[in-house]
């Protein structure tokens, strides 16, 4: 008898020991705008981690005192901020760690603050480290408060959308390298029309895997709690499976490349809502009627980018038709080409459009249906992506080589991406 009151005392005493655990996620703010986990071992079985190290600026993981074994979260806030949460399986190391990194640290309530790079606070408690920024020197006071309440918060791991994030990663794979759940709000401007289908209430969750020399990203769309509103669902029907009859346009030579199978009115709501496409779109409205030719676009259809030059810009379109009525203009766009410029005949419903700058072939392949344009600069041969975007309803591809060789613009899109990219050499992103 005395040895099972021994025996129930220590299992009382270790379930009020792991009632008092704190788990890590409570920390993370509950009305963030976007979510993502990261999961180092799945990383390091498909990918090179240094990227891990380089953003802990440690090139040992395993001696920073977070534990990498578990999943990382990192975060966006509504107004703005960025955080990163880890679980700590080492104070002690995980106090080394901040003291290399950071050339501040204090105590406050409990927790070793250490300021990291140009306006971001690391915080390390018993359980977990948060690191949040960036803010000015002036705002780090109340963001070490803020982070305080974040640290000391008994709540759940997470309430409001913060939840609901979390519930729309839970329902991605286990074994995803990094899965990822954000609102509209949280996406890059220019381009959240595209990923959510020009749905601004939408939620997107995506999930990022590498496989050799191919960084995928893999997404779908829906509400933030889930579901599937008629709207939405409407939507994405709009967006037909690609057959991937214009898939040897994404090469390696390829900037980027865009593939869907879609109707002109679609296609024309897209174009006029995403940013780099409503540029491409005036840009060709001075010259034809780009509207009218979209709206008779009807199937699968490619944009494809090999420059960002402004002086020479390079791309290509192929798209399937229902019908060429457009073509009963053209007289008008000759007659209407601006100054220095002509639009003349090449073939049977070809033409070339022609500038000091800069010429572009279109016109109509009236066998196989199709509308198409390209500039001289179009490279005819490069070596092709395989992309697998058969049977997704959008796709896109970038090419690392092709980004290196552009001008300011290019670099800069190459910066952004490149903690992303890793080794990667090309990007794909779908969209079931």
């Amino acid at each position: 008898m005395h040895q099972i009151k021994n025996i129930l005392t220590m299992l009382m005493g270790m379930i009020l020991l792991l009632s008092c655990a704190r788990d890590y996620k409570a920390v993370i703010p509950d009305k963030c705008t976007a979510l993502a986990v990261v999961r180092p071992i799945q990383m390091s079985q498909h990918a090179d981690i240094s990227a891990l190290g380089r953003l802990l600026n440690t090139s040992q993981l395993a001696d920073c005192g977070l534990d990498i074994g578990s999943p990382l979260y990192a975060f966006e806030t509504a107004d703005g901020l960025f955080g990163l949460v880890a679980r700590v399986s080492s104070k002690a190391d995980a106090t080394r760690w901040l003291t290399t990194v950071s050339s501040s640290q204090k105590e406050r309530r409990g927790y070793l603050f250490a300021t990291i790079g140009d306006g971001f606070l690391a915080a390390l408690g018993d359980d977990a480290c948060l690191l949040m920024g960036p803010a000015l020197s002036s705002g780090l006071p109340a963001l070490q408060q803020r982070m305080i309440r974040c640290l000391e918060n008994d709540a759940d791991a997470s309430e409001g959308t913060t939840a609901q994030l979390f519930a729309l990663i839970d329902r991605t794979p286990d074994d995803t390298p990094i899965a990822i759940a954000a609102t509209a709000a949280a996406l890059p401007q220019q381009l959240a029309p595209l990923v959510t289908l020009g749905n601004p209430e939408a939620a997107v969750t995506a999930t990022i895997s590498q496989a050799d020399s191919v960084l995928t990203i893999t997404s779908t769309v829906s509400a933030i709690d889930g579901t599937l509103p008629d709207a939405l669902a409407d939507s994405i029907a709009r967006f037909r499976p690609i057959e991937g009859t214009y898939g040897a346009l994404a090469t390696d030579s390829t900037v980027a490349a865009l593939f869907m199978n879609t109707d002109g009115e679609t296609l024309l709501s897209l174009f006029r809502a995403t940013g780099p496409l409503r540029m491409l779109l005036a840009g060709t409205n001075r010259i034809v009627d780009m509207d009218n030719i979209i709206r008779a676009i009807d199937g699968e259809t490619a944009i494809a980018i090999t420059s960002f030059s402004t002086l020479t810009p390079a791309f290509r379109i192929n798209a399937k038709i229902a019908h060429a009525n457009f073509l009963d203009d053209i007289d008008y766009w000759k007659q209407s080409c601006p100054i220095g410029s002509a639009i003349i005949n090449e073939g049977p419903d070809a033409y070339i459009f022609s500038s000091p700058t800069a010429n572009c072939h279109f016109g109509v392949d009236a066998p196989h249906s199709e509308f198409y344009a390209y500039t001289s600069q179009f490279p005819l041969t490069a070596a092709p992506v395989n992309t697998g975007m058969a049977g997704h309803r959008l796709c896109l591809v970038a090419s690392r080589k092709a980004l290196e060789q552009q001008d300011a613009i290019g670099q800069t899109v190459l910066n952004l991406i490149t903690p992303l990219l890793g080794n990667a050499k090309t990007l794909v992103w779908y969209m079931e």
